[in-house]
């Protein structure tokens, strides 16, 4: 069945935006959310003392997954921090004014709503982790055909 030109249209047009970081309702939902990405986070840190001592990941595959830990761990570190700024401390409130988002700290610091503005900007450590990824799982495959 071939999708019809018209239906992507509609679903690009009526769709909404998706958050990278998103608010969840409720104490409960945020504390199980947060719970989760320090259990990740923690899980990456296993993971990259585990790859320490493998012998069957050589070379360039073991740095290139070391390095993708790394950056999920600074991810989760980011995300768990921009979390408990804006819904568990609720210290920044941000607004809209068409398309520019105004940040506001409710003490007026001028470092939170810095931290607050690059913290959000999560992609930056997110992207690089998935290239390393890919660089480590395309450099295992060529170790693979090596021998």
């Amino acid at each position: 069945m071939k999708l019809k030109p018209i239906f992507f249209l509609i679903c690009l047009f009526l769709s909404e935006p998706a958050y990278a970081i998103q608010s969840h309702g409720g104490s409960e939902g945020i504390i199980v959310h947060q719970l989760g990405h320090i259990f990740f986070l923690l899980s990456l840190c296993a993971f990259v003392y585990w790859l320490r001592d493998k012998w069957f990941l050589k070379g360039k595959s073991k740095r290139y997954f070391q390095i993708f830990g790394l950056f999920l761990i600074l991810w989760n570190l980011d995300v768990v921090l921009m979390h408990f700024l804006d819904e568990q401390l609720e210290l920044v409130d941000v607004s809209r004014n068409g398309f520019v988002y105004i940040i506001h700290s409710a003490n007026n610091s001028g470092f939170i709503e810095y931290l607050y503005y690059f913290g959000k900007m999560d992609h930056l450590l997110c992207v690089p982790a998935l290239y390393f990824l890919y660089s480590g799982l395309k450099n295992l495959d060529l170790e693979k055909e090596q021998g």
